[in-house]
């Protein structure tokens, strides 16, 4: 497990958009776009070997509820690819939201903890390929036979470690893993068993560590735990 080290660059004056995926239109690409070349043009990557972290917080408007609507992975998924941030450059990437502080996002070096904190979750590998629907629904299952039924309707703080080949896009898999957590979290209106309630998730931390002994596979280690709404 990782946790943030040094602070390298921070960067106060943004409103952070999030990926959208499937049909978007013309405008909502070009704002998105602008965005993210803002983003990357003014926070370039510290020359570093090092692995580092991203800590992006997302400030929702005060009269918004911030358990309904703003999934934290949309956000942080669309700050990396080819043309944007190297997602293989990270070890951890954490997103939060809240009606304060101010947006805010973060890059700095990782550092490797001991720390454990207490709290419910599932190991699993998949047998399927990563990302896949059956891959996804193997998770499920897992996390059904540890959640039986969803948790109560508050904030929820998830820690999800993946340990997989050095190769594999690690960013990919953020969304099929997240789209597992139905059993734990409920699901959203559209009654698909792959779109959980996502918004309830007002921490969120992905944990990157490389291992060859895997082949094509990921292991997955999530932790989870309800936390008082004052305390989001």
């Amino acid at each position: 497990m990782w946790e943030p080290g040094e602070p390298l660059a921070v960067l106060d004056d943004l409103t952070p958009l999030a990926l959208h995926r499937g049909n978007v239109d013309a405008g909502s690409q070009a704002r998105l776009l602008d965005y993210l070349t803002n983003v990357t043009a003014r926070l370039p990557l510290p020359e570093t070997t090092l692995p580092l972290f991203l800590h992006l917080h997302v400030e929702v408007p005060r009269d918004r509820n911030i358990l309904h609507g703003y999934p934290l992975e949309p956000f942080l998924a669309a700050l990396f690819g080819g043309r944007w941030f190297d997602g293989y450059r990270f070890s951890l990437v954490v997103g939060t939201k809240g009606t304060g502080p101010a947006s805010r996002l973060t890059i700095g070096r990782a550092s490797e903890s001991s720390a454990r904190t207490k709290s419910d979750g599932l190991r699993s590998t998949p047998r399927s390929a990563p990302g896949s629907p059956e891959w996804i629904e193997e998770l499920r299952r897992g996390i059904a036979r540890k959640a039986s039924i969803p948790l109560p309707e508050g904030p929820v703080h998830l820690t999800l470690h993946l340990r997989c080949p050095p190769k594999l896009n690690w960013i990919s898999l953020w969304k099929p893993a997240v789209d597992a957590l139905g059993p734990l979290l409920g699901y959203d209106r559209s009654g698909d068993p792959h779109s959980p309630r996502s918004d309830l998730l007002t921490h969120v931390e992905f944990h990157r560590q490389t291992a060859e002994d895997l082949g094509n596979s990921v292991e997955l280690q999530y932790a989870w735990r309800p936390v008082p709404q004052n305390s989001s």
